[in-house]
């Protein structure tokens, strides 16, 4: 995958282009705890209604969204005319918020931490992943292994969440190319999501500790990366 977009501090809504992807990072005061998750999952969907209500000219609420068939949010009324079919999608953790908002084309977008507590990376990889990616993570070095399956995770996630399955999909139903300089391209995928060539997915590193993917279905678009000021 391509190095990751700079995160440039703006303010919403930013002019979206038809051949473009926006992405816009909201730093979050991760303190762990079940109470500062729920501050954290409040304060992202407060974000969520705030910029896109922005980029579509009205306030937004939570009564707004719907879900779709598998769960995918989506706006009841689009709002502003002038986009073809705004789309978006939000991810979150205790860092941070990342919202993905683009026009004409499904997005999804995921991120995770790195460097926190060690987990059984490998056994995950080879109970999840196919298995040439779990036989990448497994030669990892231990000072790597964890952002080796978090690369290939979130990848994986931003995806199927542009699919609107997200992982019910299944991670294994979806392989990327792996190669001397880690994760390549999407190399195949099921249907009805296929084929893995119509995919473009970008790798995310909107914060030192913080590892992520852009993916949408369609031509190549640029992306513009913007920060809350």
């Amino acid at each position: 995958m391509s190095e990751s977009p700079i995160f440039r501090s703006a303010r919403a809504p930013q002019p979206l282009a038809a051949d473009a992807v926006h992405l816009w990072l909201l730093p979050l005061a991760g303190t762990g705890g079940p109470a500062a998750a729920q501050a954290a999952t409040a304060r992202a969907n407060a974000f969520l209604c705030d910029t896109l209500g922005r980029y579509v000219g009205r306030e937004l609420e939570p009564g707004d969204f719907l879900r779709g068939d598998h769960g995918k949010p989506a706006l009841r009324e689009p709002g502003r005319t002038g986009f073809e079919r705004l789309e978006f999608n939000l991810t979150h953790c205790a860092d941070a918020a990342i919202l993905a908002i683009a026009d004409g084309v499904a997005v999804g977008v995921d991120v995770e931490p790195v460097g926190g507590r060690e987990r059984p990376y490998v056994a995950l990889a080879r109970r999840y992943f196919c298995p040439d990616e779990a036989d990448y993570v497994a030669a990892q070095p231990s000072d790597t292994v964890q952002k080796a399956f978090v690369d290939l995770w979130t990848a994986k996630e931003a995806v199927l969440k542009a699919t609107g399955r997200g992982i019910a999909f299944g991670l294994d139903r979806l392989r990327f190319a792996i190669s001397a300089d880690g994760v390549g391209a999407l190399a195949a995928i099921d249907a009805p999501a296929a084929p893995a060539d119509a995919w473009q997915v970008r790798a995310l590193r909107p914060l030192p500790a913080l590892v992520g993917a852009v993916a949408w279905r369609g031509a190549a678009r640029r992306i513009e990366a913007f920060r809350v000021e």
